[in-house]
């Protein structure tokens, strides 16, 4: 009696799990929300946006028939798609219908979550929207234009996709640079990508640092990225170092790079003054330390004003070396 009453409860445990799964599958919840900015241009006030979010490939009706009839009564002036529309789970087969009749209401947009990264072949999916009419926003903009006045429509990738993706900062300074409205972008590798139109210099700080060559797609190194983009506008590159690399100091030598060098720092600052301790005569007046003694006397100064030192070991990771004390030779 209790095996039986056990498997009665078991079936109707699965039964209301799937009742659940088919009723959240099919269900359709919708809000309306108004906003009102004293930013909008005036031609676009009542402009009315229907976004669709999360739906993780759930089909609503045969064709998305039901999701489609609650998008047309909202009479949309434009559809945003803000990621996951579908997922790895997702029957790719519903998209093209969806999407066909969505853009036959309103221009559709679309920008890419989290979920759909995890999709093998996303580009020839992308593409496959592309072809149905929506706009594929990945760090990109449109303007929508009415009148005079204009709208500016954008979206950045989701930041777990595979290349470099932009802050919303970061592409919102992008559109500024390419309106004309930025004199002077300061940003990191990147910012050599931002949409300038009348470019006149690139200054490059510290070029030979490393930091400046990417390892991740798509991989450029932004030296030689600026020196490229720069002939392509005519415009001029400044590389700045106190220690250039290699291979800029050596076109510098051979008259490709114009040298320039500052012997003086700006302001009143003044150089340090440096002293070359040479401890193999250290060595022979019996400190076997590798401090030499006036090392010793300056941080005993040091100390004793109350004020700080920084040392620094000629020492990287755990490479050692053996150095001879007598002639010197490492």
């Amino acid at each position: 009696m209790r095996r039986r009453k056990t498997a009665v409860l078991l079936v109707l445990t699965a039964l209301l799990a799937a009742g659940f799964l088919l009723w959240g599958n099919c269900s359709l919840q919708t809000t309306e929300t108004a906003l009102v900015s004293p930013a909008l241009p005036p031609a676009f006030d009542g402009l009315r946006i229907v976004e669709l979010a999360d739906l993780h490939g759930r089909v609503f009706g045969r064709g998305s028939r039901r999701l489609l009839a609650a998008v047309r009564r909202a009479e949309p002036d434009l559809i945003c798609i803000d990621g996951d529309l579908f997922d790895e789970r997702t029957d790719l087969a519903m998209l093209p219908p969806l999407l066909r009749g969505l853009c036959a209401i309103a221009p559709v947009y679309y920008v890419t979550g989290n979920h759909e990264w995890r999709v093998p072949g996303l580009r020839g999916i992308l593409a496959q929207m592309r072809a149905c009419g929506v706009t594929v926003l990945q760090d990109d903009w449109r303007v929508l234009r009415r009148g005079e006045d204009a709208l500016i429509v954008a979206g950045t990738d989701d930041p777990c996709g595979p290349a470099e993706r932009k802050t919303p900062a970061e592409l919102i300074a992008d559109i500024r640079a390419e309106a004309g409205e930025a004199d002077v972008i300061i940003g990191a590798r990147s910012a050599l990508f931002a949409p300038v139109k009348n470019l006149g210099l690139i200054i490059i700080d510290e070029e030979h640092d490393g930091a400046y060559k990417s390892d991740s797609s798509p991989k450029y190194h932004a030296r030689e990225t600026a020196i490229f983009r720069a002939g392509l506008a005519h415009a001029s590159v400044v590389l700045g170092s106190a220690t250039p690399s290699v291979e800029s100091f050596r076109r510098a030598e051979e008259g490709e790079y114009t040298l320039l060098t500052l012997k003086k720092r700006a302001g009143t600052a003044a150089l340090p003054t440096v002293r070359t301790v040479d401890l193999r005569e250290e060595f022979r007046r019996g400190n076997r330390s590798v401090f030499s003694e006036e090392l010793k006397g300056m941080i005993r100064d040091r100390l004793a004003k109350g004020e700080q030192m920084m040392l620094f070991l000629n020492r990287r990771g755990f490479a050692g070396f053996v150095s001879c004390r007598s002639c010197g030779t490492v």
